[in-house]
C-alpha cells in the first residue's frame, strides 16, 4: 500500500534523511526509532505530505503522492492521519468540539451519541465538555489519538506519541493507539527515541 523509495530530505547542503526505503501493507504496524535530531519528525511529515521530499518518491496506493496539487490534497485529507507530538487543539473549544472540527475538516459526521460512545471507550466519557487547557498530559493525548481514529484514515502516522508522559501512561497509550488502528485496519507509522514502546511492535527500523 504505502512504498517509499530512495527518499533524500537535505537541508542548506546537509543530508538529513538519506535513500530511506519503506514498505508497508495494509494494516501493517511499524516502528521507526532513533535519538533525538535524527530526522524521524521530518521523514514522518514528508510520508504525510507535508514536506516535499529532496529526491526520491512516496507512493500510496500505487500513486506518488507528490505528483501533482489533487494528489498531495487527496493524500492529506482523505488518506493519512498525523498524531503531532505536540498537542494542537483550538484551545477554546470543548473536547467534542474539538472532534466535530477534526471530522468536519475531513469531510467525515458523527453524531453526539457516538462522539460521546467513543469517549466512554476511551474512558474519557466525563470530559466531553471539558475545554482542552483542563486535561492531563495522558487524556490529551488520547484525545489526540481518538481524533485521527474517528477519521479512519488508511495511515496513522504518529510522531513520538509516549514522550511526554509516564511509563503507566506512555504504556496505556501505545496500546490504545496499536489496538485502534488494529480496529479501522488503518495502517501505523511511529516514529520515536523512546525505548519503552520498541516491545510492542513486530517490525523496527532504527535510524
Amino acid at each position: 500500500m504505502l512504498d517509499v523509495t530512495g527518499l533524500n530530505i537535505s537541508f542548506d547542503q546537509q543530508d538529513i534523511i538519506k535513500d530511506f526505503n519503506l514498505k508497508l501493507a495494509a494494516g501493517e504496524q511499524i516502528l521507526i526509532i532513533g535519538p533525538s535530531g535524527c530526522g524521524k519528525t521530518i521523514l514522518l511529515h514528508s510520508i504525510a505530505g507535508l514536506l516535499k521530499p529532496s529526491s526520491g518518491a512516496v507512493n500510496f496506493a500505487q500513486q506518488d503522492i507528490y505528483q501533482s496539487a489533487d494528489s498531495l490534497l487527496k493524500h492529506r485529507k482523505e488518506t493519512t492521519k498525523l498524531i503531532f507530538q505536540n498537542n494542537y487543539f483550538a484551545k477554546s473549544l470543548s473536547v467534542i468540539a474539538n472532534l466535530e472540527l477534526a471530522l468536519f475538516l475531513s469531510d467525515k459526521k458523527l453524531t453526539k451519541t457516538s462522539l460521546l460512545k467513543a469517549l466512554k471507550e476511551f474512558g474519557l466519557e466525563d470530559k466531553a465538555d471539558s475545554k482542552i487547557s483542563n486535561l492531563s498530559s495522558g487524556e490529551a493525548q488520547r484525545i489526540n489519538i481518538l481524533r485521527a481514529v474517528l477519521c479512519k484514515p488508511k495511515l496513522l502516522l504518529a510522531d513520538e506519541p509516549t514522550a511526554h508522559l509516564d511509563d503507566n501512561n506512555a504504556e496505556k497509550t501505545i496500546k490504545l493507539l496499536i489496538n485502534e488502528s488494529k480496529k479501522i485496519n488503518s495502517s501505523l507509522i511511529t516514529v520515536t527515541h523512546d525505548a519503552r514502546i520498541k516491545p510492542y511492535f513486530k517490525k523496527v527500523i532504527t535510524l
